[in-house]
């Protein structure tokens, strides 16, 4: 015998229960692709860059213990090793160069006239504001920027290793490392102020170590005599 007939009111519960289905189903894809878009474009604006550290540390910020929770990483890379890549932080300038001091730098840099090795001990070295910095391997990080983070302090050095680097005509020395300080999870809004400080305490680099090397002792010394 033939099945018998579903009565009206039944055929369109089902319809009306199919075309639910199919809205409800719709209704995941979208959120499934909205989603996945989402991370697509984070990930697009995030910058991963690599960090060989051949030594790191990590120490206890202040703000550590609070919000925003700042950690503070100190990592000692070989010049040989410094990714190229890392940008600026926003709202800072491109920096002005003294070509004095960058001579100075790049002569320490490159052993020349120096004690050698000791380009970290005289040098401040590179102030990273940064969204992480993650442990991938005993001696390689990944460095995560996002839009508006960066150097904040020590272009001026990030820029001759890499022009250094990209020098056919010298030779970094291999034993010859950079001090790169990242700060992680700093407020987007303290990065400007943070930054001005820093590059503002350089100006009076060459006058300090003028005095420091005694270099103007007859000048303070005739001064004295006038008093």
């Amino acid at each position: 015998p033939s099945p018998p007939t579903p009565h009206p009111f039944e055929r369109g519960r089902q319809s009306a229960d199919q075309r639910f289905d199919l809205f409800y189903l719709a209704i995941i894809v979208v959120a499934a692709a909205v989603r996945i878009a989402g991370d697509c474009a984070e990930a697009a604006d995030d910058e991963w860059l690599q960090l060989r550290p051949r030594f790191i540390r990590r120490s206890i910020d202040p703000f550590n213990n609070s919000t925003p929770a700042i950690d503070r990483h100190v990592l000692y890379v070989p010049v040989t090793d410094v990714p190229a890549g890392i940008v600026m932080a926003a709202g800072m300038k491109p920096p002005k160069t003294r070509w004095d001091i960058y001579r100075d730098v790049q002569a320490s840099l490159l052993d020349k006239n120096c004690t050698p090795g000791l380009f970290h001990m005289k040098n401040r070295g590179i102030t990273i504001v940064a969204r992480d910095l993650r442990k991938i391997e005993e001696d390689e990080y990944d460095l995560d920027l996002s839009p508006g983070q960066g150097i904040v302090d020590g272009s001026h050095t990030y820029r001759l290793i890499l022009e250094m680097q990209q020098n056919s005509d010298v030779t970094l020395p291999k034993k010859q490392f950079v001090k790169i300080e990242v700060l992680t999870r700093v407020p987007e809004e303290w990065v400007a102020e943070m930054a001005g400080a820093l590059n503002t305490s350089m100006l009076s680099y060459t006058d300090t170590l003028l005095v420091l090397q005694d270099a103007l002792a007859w000048f303070r010394n005739e001064l004295k005599s006038e008093t």
